[in-house]
């Protein structure tokens, strides 16, 4: 009998931006990017029986992995997503007996096993080792290629649960949105409205750094493809006294114009009438590809 990979859970890799921070900077920012991916999930109306943060990774467990990948992908703060299969186990032997018949796709070609243990019983190196060693013996037409490899098997092994996985999706990247602060995108000021399009690519470069972004003088629902970037919620539309007043109490921390003229922007930043504050002007200065230009 064949036993097929059938993945349980995804792990979410937390972008290397969050990882260099401070433990408790770094926790912070997990525990924001956990509370978008409930709300994401929620909006998506994808079911999972748990999320727990563990080792710059978080862990949701859910039969619905293929599905849940795909909505993951669009939230920022994730650098890769993996469809993963949980093993329990005893021993490295024991758990290398359960992982082979999972490596049903892995039987030519050549291959490289991607181990990390958290385990004090044994090393990462020791994982590698040995159940690369319980591949090849049981799949003699293998070779092993750490360069680049037709497979991989990734394994993240604990003290008596490991992880098994073989593809790595792209993630959004980017920090968890609301992990920076809040910021106020200016659409409209007086008479001056800047493009639909450069509005939303500002937005997404914006909530990529990880702000919450408040958004002034667009139409309801202009930024409606923007709340899948979102955790499924729309932006906020406020009033140009209302994004004054936020600046003023400390509730935002700056303002931002798709303004892409000098002109333009000094325009835009004397036109607050708030001591001397300003909009910064990003456009300016480069024009990132997004998926809204």
């Amino acid at each position: 009998m064949v036993i097929l990979f059938n993945p349980d859970c995804v792990i979410a890799l937390v972008a290397p931006e969050a990882c260099l921070k401070s433990d408790k900077v770094k926790e912070f920012i997990e525990t924001r990017l956990k509370g978008n991916i409930v709300l994401l999930l929620k909006s998506k109306e994808l079911s999972y029986s748990s999320i727990e943060v563990f080792a710059g990774r978080v862990l949701i467990r859910s039969t619905e992995a293929k599905n849940i990948i795909k909505a993951l992908k669009k939230c920022f703060g994730i650098h890769a997503l993996f469809a993963a299969q949980e093993v329990k186990f005893e021993t490295l032997k024991d758990l290398c007996k359960q992982v082979v018949p999972l490596c049903s796709a892995v039987t030519n070609g050549t291959f490289a096993v991607r181990g990390k243990s958290f385990s004090f019983d044994f090393k990462s190196r020791q994982l590698n080792e040995t159940l690369g060693g319980a591949l090849l013996e049981a799949h003699p037409k293998l070779k092993v290629n750490l360069d680049s490899p037709k497979h991989e098997v990734h394994c993240l092994a604990f003290k008596n649960k490991a992880y098994i996985y073989f593809e790595s999706v792209p993630g959004a990247s980017g920090m968890p949105v609301g992990s920076q602060g809040k910021a106020v995108l200016l659409c409209k000021v007086g008479k001056k409205s800047f493009p639909a399009k450069d509005c939303s690519a500002l937005a997404w470069l914006l909530m990529r750094s990880g702000l919450k972004v408040f958004v002034v003088g667009v139409k309801s629902g202009a930024f409606a493809k923007l709340s899948e970037w979102n955790s499924g919620k729309t932006l906020t539309e406020i009033s140009f006294e209302q994004a004054k007043g936020f600046y003023s109490e400390g509730e935002v921390f700056a303002f931002f114009s798709p303004a892409k003229k000098l002109g333009e922007a000094e325009g835009v930043s004397k036109s607050l009438e708030l001591g001397g504050a300003k909009a910064f002007a990003p456009c300016l200065f480069f024009a990132e590809k997004t998926p809204f230009n």
